[in-house]
């Protein structure tokens, strides 16, 4: 989006709250997906759109909702709200998807929602006969499967894309997703039988409100000037968040399970209007992402992904060792390559208690070694080829130094 175009929407206050971009954004994303306007609910942020599907079931208290243990506490926060209890499942090393074999073993008559989480933006099955015949077998056992999108908005499986597979589904356009735009979400409900109830909650949901999308409206504003200030970047960012001018996407209170008491809201008009401009874009953004990837599977060995080329909201790394993984980001930091640390804790981020997450330590043996290990390579529009070949011949230039000093 162009300067003078960002400063009109920054300048029409009296748009900020209702106005023709909602409308708009909510057509373009459902004919996106190709499904009908009505399935779309465009919400604050995307656990905001998973907060009110669940808080639409109306599940006992203590309930199991089935989560695996590689993720954001964002997924685990809209069921702790609603006195519901997370169901740690472990993941699939080679995909970093919820596996099958650990769900089997865990899921029981207290589970009634599963969550698959497309981590990365790697769909959690290959084929619609895959997905198809889990959501048969998860709705015969009396649980509905809700999908996270967070990281795969525009992914899709033999042309049918996800979030339109199971009950429901989340998709987040906030911060390091798939858009550059970080605010905003949407809930979609496939499953006809839950949209009255979800018509009636969202009906009663205000928008974001006017001082909360004027301080998002500034926010790249402050970003940009925050590059100049270098290695007290962080520093001034964290001061900045404090007295409310920066909005990091999440809420203090949220690291300690803890529902913000504004939520939960709809989008606002102005961040719709932003939104929607970028979504415009989305072909050319998941191509990008496609090839970028694309590069660095040429470089690093990911067999799981045969010929497939999935445009990854940033490309998974697993180092040998956690020490490695530690040597090898010092490295690339050193040499200005910003890469980042999804999903360590598993539970993300590290500022988050785990405790109040109810996850015990060792129950996903699995997610806690790759968690420890793991690093993402950057996909953005910033990461040109020659980025990403020079970004990958570090990094192999870095680990056959690291393995002639053996290991230290």
């Amino acid at each position: 989006m162009k300067n003078t175009e960002y400063i009109k929407i920054i300048l029409k206050f009296w748009e900020y709250k209702k106005g023709s971009c909602t409308p708009a954004l909510q057509k373009e994303f459902s004919k996106i997906l190709g499904i009908k306007e009505k399935k779309v609910f465009l919400v604050e942020n995307g656990r905001t759109g998973q907060y009110i599907f669940l808080k639409s079931l109306d599940l006992p208290e203590k309930c199991n909702v089935a989560i695996q243990g590689f993720t954001c506490n964002a997924v685990v926060n809209p069921v702790l709200w609603l006195n519901l209890k997370p169901n740690y499942i472990d993941i699939d090393p080679m995909t970093m998807n919820m596996s099958l074999d650990s769900l089997k073993e865990r899921i029981d008559s207290k589970t009634k929602v599963v969550v698959l989480q497309h981590t990365f933006g790697n769909p959690m099955f290959r084929t619609k006969k895959e997905f198809n015949e889990f959501l048969n077998e998860m709705h015969e056992k009396g649980i509905l499967v809700f999908e996270d999108c967070a990281h795969a908005l525009g992914g899709e499986v033999e042309g049918k894309k996800l979030g339109t597979f199971g009950d429901a589904a989340l998709f987040s356009f906030g911060i390091e997703k798939v858009l550059s735009t970080r605010v905003g979400g949407a809930l979609v409900v496939n499953n006809e039988d839950f949209l009255e109830d979800i018509e009636k909650i969202f009906k009663d949901m205000k928008e974001v409100s006017f001082f909360h999308t004027f301080v998002w409206l500034l926010n790249p504003f402050f970003w940009r000037i925050l590059r100049g200030f270098k290695n007290k970047k962080m520093q001034m960012a964290d001061f900045l968040r404090k007295i409310k001018l920066l909005n990091m996407g999440f809420e203090n209170s949220e690291l300690s399970g803890i529902k913000p008491k504004y939520y939960p809201r709809r989008i606002s008009n102005a961040l719709s209007c932003f939104v929607l401009n970028e979504l415009k874009n989305l072909e050319e953004n998941l191509s990008h992402r496609k090839e970028i990837s694309g590069v660095y599977a040429e470089y690093f060995s990911v067999e799981h992904l045969g010929k497939v080329r999935i445009p990854f909201v940033r490309f998974p790394m697993v180092c040998e060792t956690k020490r490695q993984k530690k040597d090898l980001k010092e490295h690339l930091e050193q040499n200005q390559i910003n890469v980042g640390d999804w999903y360590e804790p598993v539970i993300y981020p590290k500022s988050t208690i785990q405790t109040a997450m109810i996850y015990e330590t060792g129950s996903c043996k699995i997610a806690e070694i790759v968690s420890s290990r793991i690093l993402n390579l950057p996909t953005g529009k910033n990461i040109t080829k020659e980025k990403a070949k020079e970004i990958s011949e570090k990094i192999i230039s870095f680990l056959d130094e690291y393995e002639n000093r053996g290991g230290s």
